[in-house]
């Protein structure tokens, strides 16, 4: 009798364990989706940083084995007096620091460097883009593409990545992004020089700093975010906003 009567007390009836599941199985359905999504944001993100590394570190050699501190107009990645940065003598100059600083898998180069690229390669906006024109790309052996472009006198040099290559998602500033180098090596936002991040004027002393942005880097990164990541396709502002979130993509 008193086995019953426990029974009755903490049993439940099959019409309880069916709520319960329902309920579970609710909860389930609207967090899980927004788990996996932060999950796959943040593994962009971790081989973001692992080709971000191996860049920068790519260009602190390079600037070791040559003997100089900063990059000008003698260095293998930027362009000689009279030069533009399009030129084809150029774009070599960023295949040859590819090749030599990088294991390359496929060199797709100038003649057609968007085959390191998806063809389904889309912008933030959702429309079909080609990130490789003009530049000279590669696939390196982590599965990595990589577009490069040196610079010119004045400007900085571009890069362009897609975190795990030809896989998809193939969305600017999901697992592709733009970004800058420049004269000291170091890597940022477009907007984002040597010369805003010390707090001083753009390259020759004048002008607004931060290119107009803001009077900081961090402020620059966020207004430029603003102004570029999810509207002009390219998503050319979102690698600035991810440094300013410390690693993290929160958008």
């Amino acid at each position: 009798m008193k086995n019953k009567i426990l029974k009755r007390i903490f049993g439940f009836t099959l019409a309880e364990v069916l709520i319960t599941l329902t309920i579970i199985g609710v909860v389930a359905a609207l967090t899980v989706p927004n788990l996996y999504a932060y999950y796959q944001k943040q593994q962009y993100v971790t081989e973001l940083k692992k080709v971000y590394t191996e860049i920068s570190q790519a260009l602190k050699l390079m600037m070791a084995d040559e003997g100089v501190n900063k990059l000008s107009t003698s260095n293998t990645l930027t362009a000689e007096e009279g030069e533009g940065d399009f030129d084809e003598a150029v774009l070599n100059r960023a295949g040859g620091f590819l090749k030599k600083y990088f294991k390359v898998i496929k060199d797709c180069g100038m003649e057609d460097p968007n085959s390191c690229f998806a063809q389904d390669s889309k912008g933030t906006d959702g429309t079909n883009f080609t990130p490789g024109n003009p530049h000279y790309c590669v696939i390196i052996a982590s599965g990595a593409s990589i577009c490069m472009r040196p610079a010119n006198v004045a400007k900085s040099g571009t890069i362009i990545v897609d975190v795990n290559g030809l896989k998809k998602p193939n969305i600017a500033g999901r697992d592709i992004f733009s970004m800058a180098f420049f004269y000291d090596g170091s890597i940022d936002g477009f907007q984002i020089n040597p010369q805003c991040r010390q707090g001083k004027r753009t390259w020759n002393g004048t002008g607004a700093l931060c290119g107009g942005y803001g009077n900081n880097a961090s402020e620059a990164r966020e207004n430029y975010f603003s102004d570029g990541c999810l509207i002009n396709g390219y998503g050319s502002s979102c690698f600035g906003k991810i440094l300013n979130d410390n690693w993290k993509m929160d958008y």
